[in-house]
């Protein structure tokens, strides 16, 4: 090689020494216009692109370096390896650095970026076991650790994540990466607290950190503070308006605080931005289905799955949807999407996904799931198994095993935590109504409830209480039903709360000519009085009998009206064959449907639904209406 290309090489190194990686590049790619395979040039403007983090363009320059006769020695390998690893490129990433190990590179970075290659590619033992040799060469480096520390996470081991990330805070009390990590381990463990605590070190920290402000953000809009949410999506948005994630977590804060139109400009901002993003085609989605726009919301959450078909949730909520639209046939089968299914996949090993024509003398195990009021809606589907000659035994919450075992239909019962007996056939209890090709679009598809009987003895318990509480008529009420957002696992369940404000519920029932029950599970603390002073009426708490569901049939079989959301106690109603009048949020959950005052499921029931703007005025003025016709006899 001639000493002009040598002069013009050393001249690219100095320049590159100094920091004046302008002036390098400029060297080097003068010298490539004359020795364009120049192996040393390639690799070292390959080297400086990935400086830059222009990964993929590095590993092409230093791909051609290798084949224009670099040598193969550890580092160059390494450095190889590391821009396929930043480029996406994992199975590339692998090769190349597995070959730096094999030509004698022993550094603890080399074995950390081999382990994150493994990562990438999903081989987690792998990765464990090779992050683990590098940290036993550098025990202190802070990016094994935090590398260490995301395998063990993803393996599903977040205490072994936690002492990772915090050793080497006990180092680096101020390292932010550790801080935002145990932050980010906390959330997704549901210890909202100790997050909220290590985000706002992080904030310490760097202020503008975008991503803490962000998973800050979801914190306190999960803990109902919808305004400081939106402060901080905003934060984010003012340093980097095109921040698609700030954008679409805006839109759920909006949504949450009833500015729907807002929150749907924010989710086709994030869209144009990302078209790809998912998770604001789901927000979308549920944006739309508030405002009624039905349709479209299906529309959205079906895109949503289409982008990422291991998105159940998206899946689900196009089927449940459906099934609030009356379009039975194409949904019930993407019903099967719910978590609950999977949890009851894995605690039986193994579900039957199709029903025989013939089932006489078959043992049938019904598996019931997400929770009690769930069970015993689908539970209706048991008799026509019964009726087909099957034999049907049920595993159940303990609290429902004795009225199950009453109703004639099992042959034997079982809890969720006693071992499971010898079967045939084992269905989840929320795929009968698909197996038995209740998709059809007939009446036939609603088996009514399931008939449940009280005990004698107990209604006698519960005739004298009520003649304690004071004279009939008697008239329930529950106000909250299901998981409050608040001390959900996760993030984006938008159904499993149903509440409607005390104040609406006290304008329907205000002037009841008798006794008002609260039997509503749980309520906060001075909840019931601040509901009676609003009646200016005395409200009876009978909480308690929420935790003895005997009792609770007992006594609501002896009600004359009972008024509240969806929850168990509604279940155990319609089994009874009694009235309800039904307050259903918008959008309303699957079985009351998406319109009518009726819901074919509940026909003994009248649904009064929340308006698309949040509105409850119109449902309970009809509501007041319609009891005070029933108490007149009209």
């Amino acid at each position: 090689m001639s000493s002009k290309r040598d002069a013009i090489l050393e001249e690219a190194r100095a320049r590159l020494g100094r920091g004046d990686y302008a002036g390098g590049e400029r060297s080097l790619r003068k010298l490539l216009r004359s020795w364009p395979g120049d192996a040393e040039s390639l690799y070292l403007l390959g080297a400086l692109r990935l400086q830059e983090g222009k990964a993929a363009e590095a590993a092409s320059l230093m791909r051609r370096a290798l084949d224009c006769g670099i040598s193969p020695d550890p580092v160059v390998l390494e450095n190889l390896g590391t821009a396929y690893l930043v480029s996406g490129a994992a199975a590339e990433a692998e090769r190349e650095l597995r070959r730096a190990v094999a030509a004698g590179g022993t550094r603890a970075t080399l074995r950390m970026r081999l382990g994150m290659a493994l990562a990438a590619l999903g081989r987690l033992d792998e990765a464990e076991a090779m992050l683990r040799a590098a940290q036993g060469q550098a025990p202190r480096d802070a990016d094994i650790g935090i590398n260490l520390g995301n395998v063990l996470a993803t393996r599903g081991l977040p205490e072994a994540a936690l002492e990772q990330y915090s050793r080497i805070l006990e180092s680096a009390p101020g390292h932010v990466q550790a801080l935002y990590n145990i932050g980010t381990l906390h959330r997704e463990t549901g210890h909202f607290e100790a997050a909220i605590a290590a985000y706002l070190q992080v904030l310490a920290i760097v202020p503008d950190h975008g991503e803490a402000l962000i998973n800050l953000g979801t914190l306190r809009e999960h803990a109902g503070d919808t305004a400081e949410a939106e402060r901080l999506y905003r934060k984010v948005l003012a340093a980097d308006p095109d921040n698609a994630m700030a954008l679409s977590n805006l839109a759920s804060a909006l949504r949450a605080r009833g500015r729907l139109d807002e929150a749907a400009q924010c989710c086709l901002r994030a869209l144009k931005l990302r078209p790809d993003f998912a998770d604001a085609l789901v927000n979308l989605g549920g944006i739309h289905a508030e405002q009624g726009q039905l349709d479209a919301a299906r529309r959205d959450y079906y895109r949503a799955w289409q982008m990422v078909p291991a998105d159940a949730e998206a899946q689900l909520w196009y089927g449940t949807l459906g099934l609030a639209l009356g379009q039975f046939a194409e949904s019930w089968p993407h019903y099967q999407a719910r978590s609950s299914r999977r949890d009851v996949l894995q605690a039986v090993g193994a579900l039957d996904d199709h029903l025989p024509d013939d089932i006489s003398g078959a043992t049938i195990l019904l598996v019931g799931e997400q929770g009690i009021g769930d069970e015993l809606f689908f539970l209706r589907y048991a008799e026509a198994l019964k009726a087909r000659k099957a034999r049907v035994l049920c595993a159940c919450d303990r609290k429902i095993l004795t009225l199950l075992d009453r109703t004639g239909i099992f042959d034997a019962l079982c809890t969720h935590d006693e071992a499971l007996p010898q079967r045939d056939l084992t269905f989840a209890a929320g795929d009968l109504p698909l197996l038995l090709g209740g998709a059809k679009e007939t009446h036939s598809a609603f088996p009514a409830p399931m008939r449940l009987l009280p005990l004698s003895a107990r209604s006698d318990a519960m005739r004298h209480y009520l003649e304690q509480v004071g004279p009939p008529p008697y008239l329930a009420v529950t106000w909250r039903g299901g998981t409050r957002l608040a001390v959900q696992r996760t993030w984006r369940n938008q159904y499993l709360s149903k509440e409607v404000p005390l104040e609406a519920l006290a304008s329907a029932v205000r002037g009841f000519k008798g006794s008002i029950i609260s039997l509503q599970r749980n309520p906060d603390a001075d909840e019931t009085e601040r509901f009676a002073a609003m009646l200016d009426s005395r409200v009876h708490d009978a909480s308690a009998i929420n935790s003895d569901l005997e009792d609770m049939l007992a006594l609501l079989g002896l009600l004359h009206e009972y008024v509240g959301v969806s929850n168990a106690n509604m279940h155990l109603l319609a089994g009874l064959g009694g009235r309800a009048r039904v307050l259903v949020p918008n959008p309303a959950e699957w079985r009351w449907m998406a319109t009518g005052t009726v819901s074919p499921w509940f026909p003994q029931f009248t649904v009064y639904r929340q308006t698309h703007d949040g509105n409850w005025q119109q449902a309970t003025a009809r509501l007041q209406a319609d009891l005070s016709r029933a108490a007149t006899g009209e």
